[in-house]
Protein backbone atom coordinates (compact mmCIF):
# COMPACT_ATOMS: atom_id res chain seq x y z
CA UNK A 1 0.00 0.00 0.00
CA UNK A 2 1.14 3.47 -1.01
CA UNK A 3 1.55 6.09 1.57
CA UNK A 4 0.56 9.80 1.60
CA UNK A 5 4.27 11.02 0.53
CA UNK A 6 4.41 8.22 -2.02
CA UNK A 7 1.84 9.64 -3.92
CA UNK A 8 3.03 13.56 -3.21
CA UNK A 9 6.42 12.06 -4.67
CA UNK A 10 4.92 10.29 -7.91
CA UNK A 11 2.62 13.58 -8.42
CA UNK A 12 5.76 15.21 -8.72
CA UNK A 13 7.28 13.15 -11.18
CA UNK A 14 4.28 13.18 -13.29
CA UNK A 15 4.60 17.09 -13.02
CA UNK A 16 8.57 16.79 -13.97
CA UNK A 17 7.99 14.67 -16.85
CA UNK A 18 4.86 16.02 -18.17
CA UNK A 19 5.95 17.71 -21.09
CA UNK A 20 8.44 14.13 -22.11
CA UNK A 21 4.57 12.78 -21.81
CA UNK A 22 2.87 14.70 -24.53
CA UNK A 23 6.00 14.35 -26.78
CA UNK A 24 6.08 10.86 -26.27
CA UNK A 25 2.21 10.25 -27.21
CA UNK A 26 2.85 11.92 -30.24
CA UNK A 27 5.80 9.80 -31.17
CA UNK A 28 3.55 6.89 -30.06
CA UNK A 29 0.97 8.30 -32.84
CA UNK A 30 3.30 8.25 -35.76
CA UNK A 31 4.77 4.34 -34.58
CA UNK A 32 1.14 3.37 -34.83
CA UNK A 33 0.65 5.06 -38.18
CA UNK A 34 4.00 3.54 -39.40
CA UNK A 35 2.95 -0.14 -37.99
CA UNK A 36 -0.40 0.47 -39.26
CA UNK A 37 0.98 1.14 -43.12
CA UNK A 38 3.73 -2.01 -42.45
CA UNK A 39 1.12 -4.17 -41.44
CA UNK A 40 -1.36 -3.46 -44.67
CA UNK A 41 1.96 -3.73 -46.75
CA UNK A 42 2.13 -7.41 -45.35
CA UNK A 43 -1.01 -8.69 -45.91
CA UNK A 44 -0.36 -8.38 -49.74
CA UNK A 45 1.91 -11.49 -49.38
CA UNK A 46 1.58 -14.17 -52.44
CA UNK A 47 2.57 -17.91 -51.81
CA UNK A 48 5.34 -19.56 -53.93
CA UNK A 49 4.33 -22.37 -56.22
CA UNK A 50 4.50 -26.10 -54.66
CA UNK A 51 7.40 -28.29 -56.02
CA UNK A 52 6.53 -31.73 -56.92
CA UNK A 53 9.07 -34.24 -57.26
CA UNK A 54 10.92 -37.01 -56.50
CA UNK A 55 13.71 -34.20 -54.50
CA UNK A 56 13.51 -35.22 -50.51
CA UNK A 57 12.21 -31.72 -48.93
CA UNK A 58 11.26 -31.17 -45.44
CA UNK A 59 12.42 -31.03 -41.77
CA UNK A 60 14.62 -27.77 -42.21
CA UNK A 61 14.33 -25.58 -39.22
CA UNK A 62 14.03 -22.35 -42.14
CA UNK A 63 10.87 -20.79 -42.59
CA UNK A 64 9.82 -20.13 -46.05
CA UNK A 65 8.74 -16.35 -47.12
CA UNK A 66 5.15 -16.83 -46.06
CA UNK A 67 5.78 -18.05 -42.65
CA UNK A 68 8.14 -15.52 -42.26
CA UNK A 69 5.88 -12.49 -43.60
CA UNK A 70 3.34 -14.17 -41.27
CA UNK A 71 6.05 -14.34 -38.31
CA UNK A 72 6.95 -10.69 -39.08
CA UNK A 73 3.11 -9.53 -39.32
CA UNK A 74 2.59 -11.36 -35.83
CA UNK A 75 5.49 -9.41 -33.99
CA UNK A 76 4.27 -6.20 -35.65
CA UNK A 77 0.65 -6.96 -34.31
CA UNK A 78 1.90 -7.48 -31.22
CA UNK A 79 4.27 -4.52 -31.45
CA UNK A 80 1.18 -2.48 -32.16
CA UNK A 81 -0.59 -3.45 -29.29
CA UNK A 82 2.12 -2.45 -26.93
CA UNK A 83 2.79 0.72 -28.26
CA UNK A 84 -1.39 1.37 -28.21
CA UNK A 85 -1.34 0.45 -24.51
CA UNK A 86 1.63 2.17 -23.47
CA UNK A 87 0.23 5.37 -25.16
CA UNK A 88 -3.28 5.10 -23.92
CA UNK A 89 -1.89 5.22 -20.63
CA UNK A 90 0.20 7.83 -20.96
CA UNK A 91 -3.18 9.98 -22.43
CA UNK A 92 -4.93 8.98 -19.61
CA UNK A 93 -1.63 10.16 -16.79
CA UNK A 94 -1.70 13.68 -18.96
CA UNK A 95 -5.09 14.03 -18.80
CA UNK A 96 -5.59 13.70 -15.20
CA UNK A 97 -3.04 16.13 -15.08
CA UNK A 98 -4.42 18.42 -17.39
CA UNK A 99 -7.89 17.89 -15.34
CA UNK A 100 -6.38 18.67 -11.44
CA UNK A 101 -4.52 21.86 -13.03
CA UNK A 102 -7.57 23.15 -14.27
CA UNK A 103 -8.91 22.76 -10.54
CA UNK A 104 -6.70 24.70 -8.97
CA UNK A 105 -6.78 27.95 -8.15
CA UNK A 106 -5.20 30.58 -11.20
CA UNK A 107 -2.30 31.58 -9.00
CA UNK A 108 -1.57 27.80 -7.87
CA UNK A 109 -2.08 26.82 -11.44
CA UNK A 110 0.62 29.59 -12.68
CA UNK A 111 3.31 28.16 -9.81
CA UNK A 112 3.08 24.73 -11.17
CA UNK A 113 3.35 25.65 -14.54
CA UNK A 114 6.51 27.50 -13.41
CA UNK A 115 7.96 25.22 -11.72
CA UNK A 116 7.59 22.03 -13.08
CA UNK A 117 6.82 23.01 -16.59
CA UNK A 118 9.27 25.76 -17.65
CA UNK A 119 11.85 24.59 -14.68
CA UNK A 120 11.75 27.96 -12.84
CA UNK A 121 13.66 28.18 -9.29
CA UNK A 122 11.38 28.99 -6.24
CA UNK A 123 13.13 32.66 -6.35
CA UNK A 124 11.81 33.18 -9.68
CA UNK A 125 8.40 32.32 -9.09
CA UNK A 126 8.76 34.49 -5.61
CA UNK A 127 9.98 37.43 -7.67
CA UNK A 128 7.16 36.87 -10.24
CA UNK A 129 4.43 37.03 -7.90
CA UNK A 130 6.29 39.54 -5.42
CA UNK A 131 6.63 37.24 -2.39
CA UNK A 132 9.53 34.90 -1.01
CA UNK A 133 10.98 31.91 -2.13
CA UNK A 134 9.54 30.01 0.89
CA UNK A 135 5.78 31.14 0.34
CA UNK A 136 6.63 30.16 -3.33
CA UNK A 137 7.61 26.52 -2.31
CA UNK A 138 4.70 26.61 0.44
CA UNK A 139 2.11 27.50 -1.99
CA UNK A 140 3.27 25.33 -4.68
CA UNK A 141 3.48 22.05 -2.22
CA UNK A 142 0.35 22.54 -1.40
CA UNK A 143 -0.86 22.80 -5.13
CA UNK A 144 0.85 19.40 -5.47
CA UNK A 145 -0.96 17.85 -2.85
CA UNK A 146 -3.99 19.19 -4.11
CA UNK A 147 -2.90 17.81 -7.49
CA UNK A 148 -2.11 14.28 -5.93
CA UNK A 149 -6.11 14.11 -4.39
CA UNK A 150 -7.41 14.87 -7.65
CA UNK A 151 -5.48 12.68 -9.52
CA UNK A 152 -5.53 9.69 -7.01
CA UNK A 153 -8.40 10.18 -5.20
CA UNK A 154 -9.03 8.91 -0.98
CA UNK A 155 -5.99 6.95 -1.74
CA UNK A 156 -3.56 9.77 -1.23
CA UNK A 157 -6.34 11.32 1.78
CA UNK A 158 -7.99 8.03 3.14
CA UNK A 159 -8.93 10.77 6.31
CA UNK A 160 -11.53 12.19 4.27
CA UNK A 161 -13.59 9.48 4.21
CA UNK A 162 -14.49 9.47 7.98
CA UNK A 163 -16.95 12.39 8.49
CA UNK A 164 -18.29 13.36 11.29
CA UNK A 165 -21.77 15.07 11.36
CA UNK A 166 -23.26 16.95 14.34
CA UNK A 167 -26.80 17.12 15.49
Amino acid sequence: MREYNDYVSLTKRYLKNYNQFKVSVENMKEDIRSLEESIEKSLNVSAPIAKYGDEPSGGTGELNSVERAADQLVQMKNRLCVIKTDMNELSKRILKIDRALSGLKKRDAEIINERYFYGCSWEQIGDKHCCTAKWARDCGGEAVKQIAFMMFGMKVKPYMANFVFAD
